[in-house]
């Protein structure tokens, strides 16, 4: 028989994953304006029903489950083609509007038996995400935590919003950062790849009497990665060895949009070598950094 029903597919989303910053923590904002995330090609979303579960002598069965909050997670994918949403999850605290000082607004809507559906999760903070950087693409992706999320709704309930115009603007490729995009202690090096992680490790404040969290507040912050380098030299090698600490940047595109590093330090080299290679060499290190600033 024919399905008494319209199934979705990733192409009935009515509005793409958008952001506005919030005011006040976990309010979304009224009639506000969101801007574009960048170019979304994956979108997962997580929601735990949290629950203590209660056994008693005398029946190996479970007696019952009782809920105790929720939780909310976000898992997003994108094609970077500026650094507004990136700069939430990467730079320092401190820096207040537009940093993970601030918590973000994120609403999508989609197609839910052919009718469409918003969905606007509130008190999101960026907690671990990367960067990378090939030929041809630079690809982001975030693990977001939320505090609260609305069910799928007909009406948005946000007065008068202005949703994202989708940008005409090309997303960036490796060749978008120009010649010689890292510069490790003054000195450039050809990378075919190159990755930065970051986690927040934010911290999900539960506290009785409340189902859903109260704040998600940065904690410590940790920076590290790998790149690709084509052998040029033994310099790279023997900072690996020495644990040498160096400033270092890598720019993603030009303006310049770039990832400035304090403190970068090697500590992992890989190397490796076949008969039947018929590739150049190319080395893998792996790093830390002190510190790393998003710019442009």
């Amino acid at each position: 028989m024919p399905a008494a029903y319209v199934p979705e597919h990733e192409a009935d989303f009515g509005q793409n994953p958008q952001a506005v910053e919030e005011a006040t923590l976990g309010t979304t904002p009224a009639s506000p304006t969101f801007f574009e995330i960048g170019k979304i090609h994956t979108f997962n979303v997580t929601h735990d029903t949290l629950n203590h579960t209660f056994r008693v002598l005398g029946s190996e069965d479970l007696l019952k489950a009782v809920k105790t909050g929720e939780a909310f997670a976000i898992q997003l994918g994108y094609a970077m083609f500026n650094t507004q949403f990136a700069k939430y999850g990467i730079n320092a605290r401190g820096a207040g509007a537009g940093s993970i000082d601030k918590s973000l607004s994120i609403l999508w809507a989609h197609k839910v038996n052919a009718a469409l559906q918003y969905e606007i999760a509130s008190m999101c903070r960026i907690n671990t995400g990367s960067i990378s950087i090939t030929p041809d693409m630079v690809d982001v992706n975030m693990t977001i935590i939320a505090g609260n999320k609305t069910a799928p709704n007909a009406a948005h309930g946000l007065g008068s919003p202005v949703f994202i115009t989708p940008s005409a603007v090309d997303p960036f490729v490796g060749f978008s950062g120009g010649a010689n995009p890292l510069t490790h202690n003054s000195l450039n090096y050809d990378i075919p790849t190159f990755t930065m992680n970051f986690a927040r490790n934010l911290h999900a404040v539960r506290v009785n009497g409340q189902l859903n969290i109260i704040d998600n507040p940065s904690t410590i912050r940790v920076i590290d990665g790998s790149f690709d380098a084509v052998r040029k030299d033994q310099i790279l090698k023997a900072d690996a060895r020495s644990l040498a600490r160096r400033a270092a940047a890598y720019t993603i595109a030009s303006g310049p949009i770039s990832l400035t590093f304090v403190d970068m330090f090697i500590q992992q080299l890989q190397e490796g070598y076949g008969a039947a290679d018929t590739e150049i060499i190319e080395d893998t290190y792996g790093y830390e950094a002190a510190s790393v600033q998003l710019t442009g």
